[in-house]
Parts: structure tokens; C-alpha cells; sequence
């Protein structure tokens, strides 16, 4: 599938993201899979990650449950 919000097909982009995985694995990085969910619900899997790995404490940011927006903390 092609549209002008992706720049290559199905397979490149398989094999792009094949690639980016070992290459950030390699590099150390602990790469997770987002679900197939809506946007809140990504943001809320994305914060609760991590939550559980003690890095949102180090994060300058807040979500705003009112309108779901990022927002740099006072």
C-alpha cells in the first residue's frame, strides 16, 4: 500500500522496520511494540512503558487527560 503519507510499499517498509529493530537492539535499546489501538490509547501504553521502567520520572512532561496533548510541566 502507497499514499502520500508513506514513502515506500509494504515489503521496504517491512524490511525498513526489520532493519531499525536489530540496528536499535544492537545499539542496546529495548525496542516494543505499540499496539494497533487508537492515539489516546498509544500515548497512555507509551507513558505506562514508562512508568514501569522508573523514566517518567525523569520526563519534564504531563499528559492533560482534558484534551490528551503533551504539555511541558511548570
Amino acid at each position: 500500500m502507497t499514499d502520500a503519507e508513506r514513502r515506500h510499499g509494504f515489503e521496504a517498509g517491512l524490511a525498513e522496520y526489520e532493519w531499525l529493530e536489530q540496528v536499535y537492539s544492537a545499539l542496546g535499546y529495548e525496542v516494543i511494540m505499540l499496539p494497533k489501538a487508537t492515539v489516546p490509547e498509544r500515548a497512555d501504553f507509551v507513558l505506562a512503558a514508562l512508568s514501569d521502567r522508573g523514566i517518567d520520572e525523569r520526563l519534564d512532561v504531563q499528559k492533560s487527560r482534558a484534551n490528551g496533548r503533551f504539555l511541558r510541566a511548570p
